[in-house]
């Protein structure tokens, strides 16, 4: 979990994207805290020509300095890099509310943000960009999906059903539903956490994971597997390279922030913009 921004204002701009830095550091941990409500940062560190430095341990004096270095002598803005773990908090999956928040200080200033969360069985990533006084956002939101599972799920099942499944395996779906696995479906996802390949190596393995309710030997596991690959069944790790789509799971909107309130026809769509360093 971590989040990464690059601000691009005025000195002024900039001194009050790190205020509200600090305030999701300090105030908003203390909050959380006492009522167990909010998000916070931890650990946010300024990029300098010293390398990363820990916003906390900044003074007042030296954050003035820092920004006069930053934006030089007869230059109308300047640039700064910023990292930070988390947000942490009550919530389940991360919001773009820091991003919002951001906005809302300097509307006039310029900034692009990520933001990444893997946890509580889900996955989730926003990216923010500001421009021209609007706030664009892209929300990857994967809390009841985590890692693709409804998607591989149904792309098994678009390719074979229980019936050729039982019959290639030499099961029945009463079977198969004794098990502490429960249906087909499942059994094939299960070969990723059983490590078992789709090439018909490790048949003992595919046993032992059915609880032998699949009665066949292990030139017929070969054989199966070699067929449902035929049919257009993927291993999982292929699955997701190759036919998952981020997109499908993706929300895009548009915020205003001087109005404080969201844009709601995004009628210009393009994938939020991010930049190198972001990537870093």
């Amino acid at each position: 979990m971590g989040t990464k921004i690059q601000i691009t204002g005025t000195k002024g701009e900039l001194l009050a994207a790190l205020r509200i830095m600090q305030y999701y550091e300090t105030d908003c941990l203390m909050q959380f805290m006492d009522c167990d409500d909010g998000s916070f940062l931890e650990w946010v560190t300024l990029r300098t020509d010293s390398g990363d430095e820990r916003l906390d341990e900044f003074s007042d004096k030296k954050l003035i300095e820092f920004l006069k270095e930053c934006v030089g002598e007869g230059e109308d803005s300047g640039t700064i890099n910023l990292t930070a773990c988390g947000p942490f908090g009550s919530e389940i999956c991360i919001r773009p509310t820091l991003f919002m928040h951001l906005a809302e200080a300097i509307p006039g200033a310029a900034f692009t943000g990520e933001m990444e969360e893997y946890g509580y069985g889900a996955a989730a990533r926003i990216t923010a960009a500001l421009k021209g006084g609007k706030l664009y956002i892209d929300y990857y939101l994967d809390c009841d999906n985590p890692t693709g599972y409804e998607d591989y799920i149904d792309f098994i099942a678009s390719r074979i059903s229980s019936e050729e499944f039982c019959r290639l395996f030499r099961t029945t779906e009463g079977a198969i539903r004794a098990t502490a696995i429960g249906n087909y479906l499942d059994v094939i996802w299960e070969f990723r956490a059983w490590a078992i390949p789709f090439d018909g190596r490790d048949y003992d393995n595919f046993m032992n994971m059915t609880d032998r309710a699949c009665s066949l030997s292990k030139l017929e596991f070969e054989e199966a597997i070699k067929t449902m690959v035929e049919m257009g069944v993927k291993d999982y790790d292929t699955f997701m390279e190759e036919d998952y789509r981020e997109e499908d799971h993706t929300s895009h909107f548009v915020y205003d922030p001087i109005m404080k309130r969201r844009i709601p026809d995004r009628k210009t769509y393009c994938t939020v913009p991010t930049v190198a360093w972001l990537k870093q």
